[in-house]
């Protein structure tokens, strides 16, 4: 009797080594994974603030590939056909990433993900279709925090923006007593 006590003790703790080894091993797989995305981030920033477009566009579409499901690559391609003035190629990659925004927010309810999909809106659609889902996400923000930081996007100027994420010059940004 003991000694069937004793190996299934023995086997409990080998399963539980072996599910902590596990669960570490995703866990760096899921680290490694995040550096990468952020690598791939910063590469675009680069090729869009040198106006890199030959190097960008080949760039972005390896990263549709690896990333497919995530809309800020979509977003970034947006922004980029739209400071080349290619207005149709921009709302068609805007709608792919409010499409993806709207699978995530299904999904995960994630506030930064509303204000994300909002922010893409006012990049394919203007300011009138901007406040109304800013509207939308308003009636999601949990804490003051939140509503603030909604209040704060209202005064986004999209040109600023768009000069700002290819290395222009920009307009002055608001100030602290308008944030709050």
């Amino acid at each position: 009797m003991v000694t069937e006590t004793i190996k299934t003790l023995f086997f409990m703790v080998c399963a539980l080594l072996l599910t902590l080894l596990l669960c570490k091993a995703r866990n760096d797989r899921q680290q490694e994974a995040k550096q990468e995305r952020f690598q791939a981030g910063m590469r675009i920033d680069a090729l869009m603030r040198s106006h890199d477009f030959q190097n960008l566009y080949p760039c972005l579409d390896s990263l549709h590939r690896v990333y497919p499901q995530d809309p800020m690559f979509y977003t970034l391609e947006g922004m980029a056909h739209d400071y080349q003035g290619d207005r149709t190629q921009a709302r068609k990659a805007f709608a792919k990433a409010i499409e993806l925004y709207d699978v995530l927010i299904s999904t995960k309810h994630n506030f930064d993900d509303r204000i994300n999909r909002a922010s893409v809106i006012l990049f394919k659609d203007g300011k009138m279709a901007y406040f109304l889902a800013l509207d939308e996400v308003l009636t999601h923000a949990k804490t003051p925090q939140e509503e603030q930081e909604v209040k704060m996007l209202r005064k986004m100027d999209y040109e600023n923006l768009l000069k700002e994420s290819f290395g222009e010059p920009v307009k002055a940004k608001i100030t602290e007593e308008e944030y709050y």
